[in-house]
């Protein structure tokens, strides 16, 4: 299973939202593509730094722009796009709601980095076998029934709050959500998913913001139901059966076939 990297107004696209260069966003997804081939043993293996200065985002609140500079750990996702063997495939869309990144993981790189990965970390080995393995075992499925697969989140960063110091709670980016709505519609408008698959089902969570979205704008793309976040912390697995790791990975795949030709 091979990334696709070269689409290049999804790389124009990120780079006018975060103010870089088009050609920094192309050489980012080159290094993902040489970590995604290589066999990572490090947590922190495969993640690009970037230095606050060098971003220019348009937050809308003031409190988002004071935190983005206080912020002790900043994490940004760039999408990734799985390629199937054929080429003429049609393009299912995975959205989550947004980034995560563990101080215990990052503690090497500097405060006024921005630590640059992908959803879930599938750029990494690292965390496609260990902690993100139930998502890896998804997009592979997905993957083998022939299709394309494009996987993004909601909220593309990640900010530790800064007035919190014991705990690692983010700063929510609710009050940003038109900046990220418009970045994922036009993420939607360009890679013309047939259907989108949303991880997680709570009121402020991937799917009804993505509900919402596609209610609003002329879209012709699938919302399909909500499919519980595989999260560890996710409690309502405990409500269905044993939640371990393979029960999980069943349990998705064969959600997904019902909804997939």
């Amino acid at each position: 299973m091979e990334l696709n990297i070269d689409n290049k107004r999804i790389e124009q696209l990120f780079a006018e939202f975060f103010g870089l260069d088009s050609s920094y966003i192309h050489q980012c997804y080159r290094e993902f593509k040489d970590a995604y081939n290589q066999q990572l043993s490090l947590p922190y293996e495969g993640f690009i730094p970037k230095q606050k200065q060098s971003w220019k985002i348009s937050f809308q609140e003031q409190q988002t722009l004071n935190n983005w500079e206080n912020s002790t750990l900043i994490g940004v996702d760039l999408p990734l796009f799985f390629k199937s063997p054929e080429s003429e495939a049609q393009t299912i869309m995975l959205v989550a709601l947004d980034p995560l990144r563990n101080p215990k993981h990052f503690s090497d790189f500097k405060h006024e980095d921005v630590i640059i990965g992908t959803p879930f970390a599938q750029h990494s080995s690292y965390y496609r076998e260990k902690q993100q393995k139930i998502v890896f075992n998804f997009i592979k499925h997905i993957v083998a029934k022939n299709y394309h697969l494009y996987v993004t989140d909601i909220y593309k960063v990640w900010m530790k709050n800064p007035l919190i110091v014991d705990k690692n709670e983010k700063h929510k980016l609710n009050k940003e959500s038109t900046i990220f709505g418009e970045l994922l519609l036009k993420e939607i408008e360009i890679i013309k998913p047939k259907k989108i698959i949303c991880f997680g089902t709570s009121k402020d969570g991937a799917y009804h913001f993505c509900k919402d979205l596609l209610k609003d704008n002329d879209l012709e793309s699938e919302l399909l139901p909500a499919l519980l976040h595989p999260s560890g912390g996710n409690r309502k697995w405990n409500d269905m059966f044993n939640p371990n790791a393979e029960n999980k990975i069943k349990y998705l795949n064969n959600k997904i076939d019902e909804y997939l030709d």
